[in-house]
């Protein structure tokens, strides 16, 4: 029901997934959109029996020190080509 509000992100859903179950539902609030700050939001879905926990930001694992550090080439040790998997779509690295 959230989805159609302006200022609220829900996480984006693979079009190949057919059934899932959540328990918990990640979304990004926009306040300028929103028009109100987050805690507003927070205070109406509590209101509605909703419970809330909001962790202010994620790091990407690529920010880790297990990637930055290169310590995942050791953890995927008989891999024939890590740096074909580096530069995978699947696992993008970054140095910052």
């Amino acid at each position: 029901m959230i989805a159609g509000i302006p200022g609220i992100r829900l996480m984006h859903k693979d079009d190949r997934i057919t059934a899932q179950a959540h328990t918990q539902f990640m979304f990004k609030v926009d306040e300028a959109e929103l028009g109100k700050p987050r805690e507003v939001f927070a205070r109406a879905l509590e209101a509605e029996g909703q419970s809330l926990v909001w962790h202010a930001a994620f790091k990407p694992v690529t920010t880790l020190s297990f990637f930055r550090e290169d310590r995942w080439r050791t953890w995927t040790a008989g891999y024939p080509d890590l740096d074909r998997l580096a530069s995978s779509d699947s696992l993008v690295l970054t140095r910052t």
